[in-house]
């Protein structure tokens, strides 16, 4: 019993490590890219921003940084827990844009319509859930119990 206790644990460790590098590798390619094409073509993004919104081209390229930072934050053990919150809660705040976008039925990526945006609405509740499941804080409790299974 002892044995395939101790070879189920393992295999579940396993299992939750290669979960996370299937979730977190896509995650910080994503805000990496996303972050260089912010440098890189910033006109691209200035569609999200009202009219009235001051600063729009100096907000792109700080948003880009910061998404750079997120992405390579992540890929550090000791800080992807906070760093992981802080791209949900980034994340969330981007929401605000595209809402915006929806609502004033402005063109994205040249349609202007009503499906695709409000899809792209929805998409960003995935990335925001994505990103908080990065933070490994409910995975290290499931670890947590299952080794102590060993003992």
């Amino acid at each position: 019993m002892y044995y395939s206790l101790h070879k189920f644990s393992r295999l579940f460790i396993s299992l939750t490590r290669f979960n996370l590098l299937l979730k977190l590798i896509p995650m910080v390619v994503l805000l990496t890219t996303a972050g260089i094409v912010h440098f890189v073509s910033p006109e691209k993004f200035l569609f999200l921003f009202p009219e009235w919104f001051p600063f729009k081209t100096a907000s792109i390229y700080l948003s880009g940084a910061f998404e750079i930072f997120l992405g390579l934050g992540l890929l550090s053990k000791n800080f992807r827990p906070k760093v992981a919150v802080l791209t949900a809660f980034f994340f969330a705040f981007l929401e605000l844009f595209h809402l915006y976008v929806a609502i004033e039925g402005i063109p994205m990526l040249g349609s202007t319509n009503p499906y695709f945006l409000w899809g792209r609405v929805m998409a960003q509740f995935v990335l925001i859930y994505w990103a908080w499941s990065l933070n490994c804080l409910h995975q290290h409790i499931i670890l947590l119990f299952v080794q102590t299974l060993d003992i």
